[in-house]
């Protein structure tokens, strides 16, 4: 079982009802239960009826018109709207008689728009065919207390819940419950309200009693994002959240999901994705209890607008006692939240939302500190691995000291995951971009990209970290073999690779198996055009073909033996040796490479690279060979020879030798850090060219190709 649910602009109008109820039937198989809102702006228009009624005029044009209409356009005939529509009209004339709106009526009141709304729904999918069932939310259990407009659930919900959905989840009935968000009932029957974030505290409630493989909510967007991509193009979506993070988020100015919504999944682990309803395809941002992977360094950046700053300063009371006690009992005397704040032993630097009437507050505090107000200002958070602050804070204020933007505060979060800092208003999307732009910085490609890793081993997992600390995200690890392995597949199955990695999303491949196996692969994924880059060695006899199949399918693949930097500066530096041996006729030339034991090919792929550099310049010199000798060496052959003991990264050793003395050229690999790096630098440079139009797609390229301002 699956919970979908929609916002009012998902089911604003009969087409996009349509829409949804598309992504309903493709998703039918999952046994889903739908939650939404009302229509659109119906909550609007019956608030404002409900103001037109209190000063003695019933109107329902607005409402009766869209639900009619919609009712029409879709083909469908729904009594129970006009029966609903009829209710409101009587309810609102008792209110022009009264001239009065409480609290309990206001709740009724806007209950109308999620009941119509369940049920022009359920009637479409039934005209297609598909059984589905309207649900007014107390029918299927909710209860809660009687405090109307912010009513809270009662714990006998989680009982009640199952009792009324167990036979649809476990398949006695087909007929796909359509419920209401937002609205329960309490003890004595009365319709309330769960105040903000209530449809999707509705739809995680049901989640979580009924134990549900996943919570969908449906928006406009590829789930969260690195940032708003309005002010920053580059935003990318964000793969994976901690509930945590995610009520961070929402705390700080992203429209997520409420934190309320948070408390039911959070307490039976029920994972939420944000899905776009308008990219069904997408796969959204899961909302998990801890990361699957590693933790990434940087998850986004937020910020919220139009805060005000509140100093206060007090140096007769340093050193007494209660002075921060005193602080936060006028805040609660005047019911003011607090959303950032900073502290020394004698002043507080704190925040709160601009629209706050401060002035009771001010003449409080002034009579204990020096109060300073300061307004037009916002907080920006980063989103963020909070114990690695050192490094974060140092990227993002060396970006903003470039911009000459000056932090007038900073407070890092107890929950760990988020640093906030408070700017100037007119400022904050010049700090959201000059923050984003460093801490999701690339080395020379400039993206944020989504990576499949095709080989889940040791070097997989390096490849992985290195992508994540890099801000990319890894949507799926590959492997015939690892157990941690996000899809395991059987040797040979070629359909099953195809699927893995095209279903994931990913917009770069890192290829890095098995000399055995990376032909096939190779064949294999090219065709998905995704860019990629083959880490695997011992197919260099084959590149021609496999230059051929890209030229052919239009894919675009990337490869060398070795994508340490340090490595391919070592070619440059075993050139310029050879060229100068080369002159001297004394000169003899070798190779010798040692590696760990579990590495399958000898000798290296990258002694191989390595030979053929010094053979372009070393004349004397003109073929490889590395078997056994049965009897000493030509003069024209390069000896290449290899040692495999224990779990030795890397050596690589060139000689140039004569009887006078002997040059060693020689690089340590410490360990396969230096190669990830490269591999996700070299990903990033290719998508990067790609892009711009300086690389085309359907060939295979080197290292000089997509570094070409290093080699």
């Amino acid at each position: 079982m699956i919970v979908m649910k929609f916002g009012g602009s998902s089911v604003a109008n009969a087409d996009r009802i349509k829409h949804v109820a598309e992504i309903i039937q493709a998703y039918k198989d999952e046994r889903p239960v739908v939650v939404l809102s009302a229509m659109g702006d119906t909550t609007d228009h019956l608030l404002e009826a409900a103001d037109m009624a209190v000063k003695g005029t019933v109107d329902i044009e607005k409402i009766e018109k869209l639900h009619i209409e919609t009712e029409q356009k879709l083909g469908v005939s729904v009594p129970e709207i006009k029966e609903l529509l009829a209710e409101l009209k009587t309810l609102l004339t008792g209110i022009s008689m009264l001239h009065e709106l409480t609290k309990r009526t206001r709740d009724y009141l806007v209950s109308f728009g999620e009941r119509m709304s369940v049920r022009m729904m359920s009637a479409y999918l039934c005209s297609l065919g598909t059984e589905a069932k309207a649900f007014d939310s107390w029918d299927i259990g909710f209860v809660s207390d009687s405090n109307y407009m912010a009513a809270e659930l009662l714990d006998e919900v989680w009982q009640n819940i199952p009792k009324h959905l167990d036979g649809y989840k476990n398949g006695t009935s087909d007929e796909i419950p359509i419920v209401t968000g937002f609205i329960a009932k309490d003890k004595n029957g009365i319709i309330t309200t769960l105040g903000r974030g209530g449809s999707d505290l509705s739809a995680t409630m049901i989640g979580a009693a009924m134990r549900a493989k996943e919570i969908q909510t449906w928006k406009d967007v590829d789930g969260i994002m690195t940032t708003d991509p309005r002010i920053v193009k580059e935003a990318r979506p964000v793969d994976e959240v901690t509930y945590e993070e995610a009520q961070e988020l929402a705390m700080f100015g992203s429209q997520v999901l409420h934190p309320r919504s948070m408390i039911p999944c959070r307490k039976t682990g029920t994972p939420v994705r944000v899905k776009n309803s308008y990219n069904i395809k997408s796969r959204g941002t899961l909302i998990v209890e801890e990361h699957t992977g590693i933790r990434p360094l940087v998850t986004a950046i937020t910020k919220v607008k139009n805060v005000t700053l509140i100093d206060i300063q007090s140096s007769r009371m340093l050193g007494a006692a209660g002075f921060l006690a005193h602080i936060f009992n006028q805040f609660l005397k005047w019911n003011i939240s607090i959303d950032v704040i900073a502290t020394s032993e004698v002043s507080v630097s704190l925040t709160v939302d601009g629209k706050t009437d401060l002035a009771g507050l001010i003449e409080d505090l002034k009579r204990v500190a020096d109060v300073n107000v300061k307004t037009g200002k916002a907080i920006v958070t980063i989103i963020c691995d909070a114990s690695r602050s050192s490094v974060i804070i140092a990227k993002a204020f060396d970006g903003l000291s470039k911009e000459g933007i000056n932090v007038q505060m900073i407070s890092q979060g107890a929950s760990k995951v988020n640093i906030s800092m408070l700017v100037d208003t007119e400022q904050a999307d010049k700090t959201v971009e000059a923050i984003h732009s460093v801490l999701f910085a690339r080395f020379l490609g400039g993206l944020i990209m989504k990576i499949a890793l095709v080989g889940y081993g040791k070097m997989g997992h390096m490849l992985e970290q290195s992508a994540l600390s890099l801000g990319h995200s890894v949507v799926s690890t590959i492997d015939v073999f690892a157990p941690d392995a996000k899809v395991k597949i059987s040797a040979g199955d070629s359909k099953a690779l195809a699927d893995a990695v095209d279903s994931s999303g990913a917009d770069g491949i890192i290829e890095f198996t098995h000399p055995s196996s990376v032909l096939e692969n190779i064949k294999t994924l090219l065709p998905l055009k995704i860019p990629m880059v083959v880490g695997t060695t011992g197919w260099n006899d084959k590149k021609d073909e496999v230059a051929s199949l890209a030229a052919k399918c239009g894919g675009t693949i990337m490869t060398s033996a070795n994508f340490s930097i340090g490595v391919n500066i070592l070619y440059k530096i075993v050139e310029d040796a050879a060229r100068l041996a080369n002159k001297f006729s004394e000169y003899d030339a070798a190779i010798w490479e040692m590696h760990h034991n579990q590495k399958a090919d000898s000798p290296s792929g990258t002694a191989l690279e390595i030979a053929n550099h010094l053979l372009s310049e070393f004349k004397r010199k003109n073929s490889i060979v590395t078997n056994e000798f049965k009897e000493k060496p030509l003069p024209s052959q390069l000896h290449v020879s290899s040692t495999r003991c224990g779990s030795v990264p890397g050596t690589h050793k060139v000689f140039f030798d004569c009887e006078a003395d002997t040059i060693e050229i020689t690089h340590t690999a410490r360990s396969r850090k230096g190669f990830a790096n490269g591999a996700v630098h070299a990903l990033e440079n290719l998508s990067s060219m790609l892009k711009e139009g300086r690389l085309k797609p359907g060939a295979l390229y080197g290292m000089n190709d997509v570094f070409p301002e290093l080699f």
